[in-house]
């Protein structure tokens, strides 16, 4: 298959990599669609956080794929699949990849695979949003960055009910993308206007809840400076850098502050904020088409991350796209119809999987032969009493082989006998 290698920071090259094999309880998925994540640009165009790997196709993780092949009850070959892997696994920066089947759900005909890719991130969302805010709305929300999460962020807690939502960002774009999904006020980041209009809002308290979803100490400090007393900061954006980070703590301390962070909706319980995001977009109210400002094929993937990194405006979420260039759609659940996605072959000397297509165990029909037999035949190893297998013959054959042998050199003693 191919991939995509980190190779320096801010350097990604396609190169060929081995296919990943899928183990019990995984699906060999291809990859249609991947959508560049802040958390991405972290890994790749910036120093990483300390430990972190960088293998073929990491850390890709907001993906659309279509099943090849499955080792698990609840898959078959042809679905078309969100993946939602944990950080440790996520290697959607591929043609193929191998994901634990409890971390795929599969997604309903008629959705365009770019906008379904939007669902992942819209899950992580809709996750921390319950965790920073589960109660009634309040009156005033600030969210502090408006890539792709913030923008969904601003749009739920509009239609959650909060009164006044202030979006602040420095693209101009996702300013104004934050006003057309909702947002009642967009401030450049960094501007004083900002401490200034929630003054103004809130008549002196401060914002009910500021998300920080820029993923920067800065954003996370000017947070402390906007919250009312008891109020919410919702930490949602990755550390800036490992180590240490300093916080006005004493304006946390004033205020009787909370400070929640977010990480991991992977592992909530029958991935619920996920299943949701995707009624969202399959009924149209994430804004999914919106949100899309660039879709580039696999083999500009690094220009994909560039522009996602980069100071350009009118940039929004870019979305790459492996399946075609053309656009597709998740197909019937009996299968994938979209005839413009160039479907990868299961790579040559692969085996088929050991399940069938209804994930039950295989069928042994070769006579009768026990799986532990079976498996013997198949790996070439001796089988008690009898001498290696000889390839393109069965056991039966070569027991035969030798009977023949032990009779022809029968027969030759017996006519030396007579003719001496």
């Amino acid at each position: 298959m191919r991939a995509a290698y980190h190779v320096g920071i801010g350097k990604v090259e396609v190169a060929d990599a081995p296919d990943p094999l899928p183990a019990r309880g995984q699906v060999l998925a291809q990859t249609l669609a991947v959508g560049i994540c802040g958390s991405d640009l972290k890994h790749l165009m910036r120093s990483a956080p300390q430990g972190t790997r960088r293998g073929p196709g990491e850390p890709g993780h907001e993906s659309v794929g279509l099943v090849l092949e499955s080792r698990s009850e609840h898959f078959v070959a042809g679905d078309v699949v969100l993946a939602v892997p944990v950080s440790r696994e996520s290697a959607a920066f591929a043609e193929l990849q191998a994901v634990d089947a409890r971390q795929l759900i599969r997604l309903p005909a008629g959705l365009d695979v770019a906008e379904a890719v939007l669902a992942q991130q819209l899950g992580t969302v809709i996750y921390a949003l319950g965790r920073f805010w589960p109660g009634p709305p309040g009156k005033l929300a600030v969210v502090l960055g408006t890539g792709g999460a913030g923008l969904q962020f601003v749009r739920l807690l509009r239609e959650s009910g909060f009164d006044e939502v202030i979006a602040s960002d420095r693209s101009p774009a996702r300013l104004a993308a934050a006003l057309a999904l909702g947002a009642s006020h967009a401030v450049p980041a960094g501007s004083p206007e900002l401490a200034g209009l929630v003054v103004e809002l809130s008549g002196g308290a401060g914002a009910d809840l500021v998300v920080e979803a820029a993923g920067s100490d800065s954003a996370r400090a000017a947070a402390a400076g906007l919250i009312r007393e008891r109020g919410t900061i919702g930490c949602y954006g990755l550390p800036e850098a490992a180590g240490e980070m300093l916080m006005p703590f004493g304006r946390l301390f004033e205020r009787q502050a909370s400070l929640l962070c977010c990480v991991d909706a992977q592992r909530e319980p029958g991935l619920a904020s996920f299943r949701a995001a995707i009624g969202a977009v399959a009924a149209g109210r994430a804004a999914a088409a919106q949100l899309i400002s660039h879709r580039l094929p696999f083999f500009r993937i690094d220009e994909a991350l560039q522009l996602a990194d980069g100071p350009a405006d009118g940039v929004l979420k870019v979305v790459v796209e492996l399946g075609s260039a053309t656009r597709t759609t998740t197909g019937s659940p009996a299968g994938y119809v979209g005839a413009t996605t160039s479907v990868h072959p299961l790579p040559t000397g692969r085996r088929p999987s050991p399940l069938n297509r209804a994930g039950s165990a295989p069928r042994h029909a070769d006579r009768g032969r026990t799986p532990s037999r079976r498996a013997a035949h198949s790996r070439g190893r001796s089988s008690p009493g009898r001498g290696p297998r000889v390839p393109g013959s069965s056991w039966r054959c070569r027991s035969r082989s030798r009977s023949a042998r032990r009779r022809g050199a029968r027969r030759r003693r017996e006519r030396r006998d007579r003719e001496g």
